[in-house]
């Protein structure tokens, strides 16, 4: 009996139908299971996770708003480190490209590309400053912040031609492309299929 109440205790909490619910326990269970400190590849997990609740947010709020918007709340109950990979096992199976290396395919058109690109290069420099912040390697950020810089231009200059240039204009025409971009990867692989193209 003993045993029984020891495996009971220690089962891992299944995914709730309700895909904000879901992807909260899949982001809290994919910092537990993760590296110390998160890599940016890690990070980007976590992000991803994130992401699918933020899409889900009801109203017409900005990405920022409705990233604002997705609880910060603590690992929900019965999540631990011993079941944290059980419930990761869980969460490839429910969001199979939250942690898949690829491929990516963005999308055809340059204007969206860019605003996709500047929006989730952008993500993956945020990242990387973080990931400096907390140990002092630079390499990441000093990698993927130029490129951030060169994406936010090209869309800045896609937006200006559509006269997309005031107030929260510019944030509300990237926010879609950031979305969208859940539909095709993680914030890092997209990002690397950015810089990928940057060279046809």
């Amino acid at each position: 009996m003993l045993i029984l109440l020891a495996a009971m205790a220690q089962a891992a909490p299944a995914l709730a139908a309700d895909p904000t619910q879901a992807a909260l326990l899949c982001r809290a269970a994919s910092v537990i299971e993760t590296d110390t400190p998160p890599t940016v590849r890690t990070a980007a997990h976590y992000t991803y996770f994130t992401m699918i609740a933020a899409r889900i947010v009801p109203g017409d709020g900005t990405y920022f708003e409705k990233m604002a918007a997705v609880p910060r709340a603590d690992a929900p109950a019965g999540l631990t480190r011993a079941n944290a990979r059980q419930v990761m096992a869980a969460c490839d199976q429910r969001f199979p490209l939250a942690r898949r290396r690829g491929p990516v395919t963005l999308p055809a058109g340059a204007y969206e590309r860019d605003l996709m690109c500047s929006g989730l290069v952008t993500v993956v420099g945020g990242l990387a400053r973080g990931y400096r912040d907390r140990t002092g390697d630079s390499a990441p950020y000093d990698h993927w912040w130029p490129l951030a810089v060169r994406f936010q231009q090209s869309a800045t200059a896609g937006m200006a031609q559509r006269g997309i240039t005031d107030g929260e204009a510019p944030i509300r025409a990237v926010g879609p492309q950031m979305f969208a971009s859940l539909d095709i990867g993680n914030a890092e692989v997209v990002a690397e299929a950015c810089e990928a193209q940057l060279g046809r």
